[in-house]
């Protein structure tokens, strides 16, 4: 299965996969409410196959994962 982009930023991507995406949606909003930063959340979905353009993608964009 492909990843997905579900929350679109500029700043930081962080990469989950699994139970952890609740989490690192609430960790994003967070650093968006406290410090304002736009922050991207990519869900893989799966690690077989791995998404390894969707990441690449995603980090030249924010330069932080």
């Amino acid at each position: 299965g492909k990843g997905r982009i579900i929350r679109e930023g500029e700043d930081l991507t962080i990469i989950t996969y699994g139970n952890t995406t609740h989490f690192s949606l609430e960790a994003a909003n967070k650093l968006q409410d406290e410090h304002n930063y736009s922050v991207e959340v990519l869900d893989l979905r799966s690690l077989v196959p791995f998404d390894e353009d969707l990441i690449t993608q995603s980090i030249k964009k924010t330069n932080r994962a």
